[in-house]
């Protein structure tokens, strides 16, 4: 249950906060645009703890 939920959590952040579902790419783009975002979930993490210990 906790993976589910954690997925669901990965897709919104891709879906809706960096608005992948409202953007006209053309599915060929679809997974470059995909790896950009999911690479901008991993760091958002990171920068804001950096941030935290200046």
């Amino acid at each position: 249950m906790n993976k589910r939920t954690a997925s669901e959590r990965v897709n919104k952040r891709i879906l809706n906060d960096y608005n992948m579902e409202q953007s006209h790419a053309r599915k060929k783009h679809w997974s470059w645009w995909t790896t950009v975002h999911s690479t901008n979930v991993h760091l958002d993490p990171r920068i804001n703890f950096t941030n935290s210990l200046i």
